[in-house]
């Protein structure tokens, strides 16, 4: 279910590792906390990060996510042709950090990084996802620019295989990071029940028993439909095809 965990050097490298080949549609591109234009609330979340749907967690009937509980979700949208999909997380914390130098490598990813919403206090964030039957690779952000010391959670998935524990896991840090801490995670939907990832907050890596510190950070993510097998072979044979006419 856990794909890779992988460094980004680029924005242009992000952007290869999106594509999805055979899949009607395009991918889902997320931000928790973006919100462009918003002056009045622009010291509690950044702007949106280009080319992603920004979504601002609701707490108590106001979108002001700082330091409070509340839930980011996205309504209903159909990307892959199959059948509508939601995204929702669920935290009790949502905060605005500091921002990547402008000489760092992942500057181009600043928007997306600089915000965040999670678990904080001993508490647990769900991500939840209503996807049609399909498998997908989900590629989450877990940064935290605001500290140097890594932010740890117990993450656990529940899909239509059932629930996996990947146990203890840390956020990459700081406002000039060498690598971004975004694994992509392959799940498989059965059209009926939801995927949720459940982040269980430990604090921070240095004192990871301690569950009363610490906040870990989810700060975006980006949906991929895995292709059919067949779907796979068609797109082969095209490729074919293209270079036979071009030797033509």
């Amino acid at each position: 279910m856990f794909k890779n965990k992988f460094a980004l050097p680029c924005a242009a490298t992000l952007a290869a590792a999106t594509l999805s080949a055979g899949v009607a549609g395009a991918d889902v591109f997320i931000d928790f906390d973006g919100a462009t234009g918003d002056t009045e609330n622009a010291v509690y979340y950044g702007p949106t990060q280009s080319g992603y749907t920004g979504l601002l967690a609701v707490i108590n009937g106001t979108a002001r996510p700082d330091n409070g509980a509340g839930v980011a979700s996205t309504t209903a949208i159909n990307p892959f042709g199959a059948g509508d999909i939601t995204v929702s997380l669920d935290a009790n914390r949502w905060k605005r950090r500091t921002a990547i130098v402008d000489t760092n490598a992942f500057d181009p990813l600043e928007n997306l990084l600089i915000d965040f919403g999670g678990p904080q206090s001993g508490q647990i964030a769900t991500l939840t996802f209503t996807l049609p039957t399909g498998q997908y690779n989900i590629q989450i952000f877990q940064h935290e620019s605001g500290t140097d010391t890594p932010e740890t959670a117990l993450l656990s998935i529940l899909d239509a295989g059932g629930t996996t524990n990947l146990g203890l896991i840390s956020s990459s840090t700081g406002a000039d990071p060498q690598s971004i801490y975004s694994p992509t995670y392959v799940v498989t939907s059965n059209g009926v029940d939801d995927v949720v990832f459940s982040f269980d907050n430990r604090g921070s890596a240095t004192n990871p028993s301690d569950t009363t510190t610490g906040a870990y950070p989810i700060n975006g993510l980006i949906i991929s439909a895995v292709p059919e097998p067949g779907s796979l072979a068609l797109l082969g044979l095209g490729g074919l095809l293209i270079a036979r006419r071009r030797r033509a």
